[in-house]
């Protein structure tokens, strides 16, 4: 009975080490969003 409890726990701490190795860390940094302006272009021809 004793070997069950070990053999179960050993199980246990298997399965946790493993999902706390598999979690997803996003490390990068996601890439600046340009702001969105109103403003009138600047690229017109000169009247």
């Amino acid at each position: 009975m004793k070997k069950l409890v070990y053999l179960v726990a050993a199980f246990g701490l298997l399965y946790i080490g493993l999902l706390a190795g598999c979690q997803k860390q996003d490390e990068t940094t996601p890439a600046p969003e340009m702001p969105s302006t109103n403003a009138p272009a600047t690229n017109a021809p000169a009247q």
